[in-house]
């Protein structure tokens, strides 16, 4: 994926966010009575809430040596060593920071997105890829999960296989956080995930 389809795919993103945002309440309006076998078998099969969640284990809080701390909106997090502001104009509704590392532009990224004003999303975690799903524990955070899920981007004229890891968390008063890291799909990778958790609070 190029860094122009990255970006073309920002407000998508976003959507898909706003979506998981009020799945649980439609999901929780469709049901009465007891639920049906099929029902049953697909709460089994796809977690549904961040509370189903395996916890991710192996997260230090603090910010790693070398990684800067920032803040966005209601959120304080940290990112690696050596990598760019982008400096970005923000969507409608939204606050928005992107970083990159300069020497891996479209495989190394940290974008983080704050959406402005009260969110409804009650933790669902249905329509979700199923790859790796940890639930988090986030200081100041009412809701938080991670997603992670395989990918692939064009960089130097080759396809490199990545994950894309999208960290939803939501503050005590409502307010809704995503933060999403594209990283290597290997055991650094893995604990460059944990290191950005281990970074994140909110106000």
């Amino acid at each position: 994926m190029t860094s122009t389809t990255r970006a073309a795919r920002r407000p998508l993103r976003l959507a898909a966010a706003l979506t998981l945002l009020g799945t649980l309440t439609a999901c929780a309006a469709s049901t009465s009575g007891e639920p049906s076998a099929a029902a049953e078998a697909a709460t089994v099969a796809e977690p549904a809430t961040v509370a189903d969640l395996p916890a991710l284990e192996g997260v230090t809080a603090g910010v790693p040596e070398g990684w800067a701390a920032a803040t966005l909106g209601v959120l304080t997090y940290a990112v690696p060593a050596g990598w760019a502001d982008l400096g970005l104009p923000a969507p409608g509704g939204w606050e928005y920071r992107k970083h990159v590392d300069p020497a891996t532009p479209a495989t190394r990224v940290l974008e983080v997105s704050v959406l402005q004003g009260e969110s409804t999303w009650s933790g669902g975690w249905h329509g979700m890829t199923g790859e790796q799903g940890y639930r988090l524990d986030v200081p100041g955070a009412a809701l938080a999960g991670v997603d992670v899920v395989s990918e692939t981007a064009e960089e130097a004229g080759a396809s490199t296989a990545t994950w894309h890891a999208e960290i939803h968390l939501q503050t005590q008063a409502g307010q809704y956080v995503l933060v999403e890291l594209t990283t290597t799909p290997d055991d650094a990778g893995l604990a460059e995930i944990r290191s950005l958790v281990g970074t994140l609070a909110l106000a």
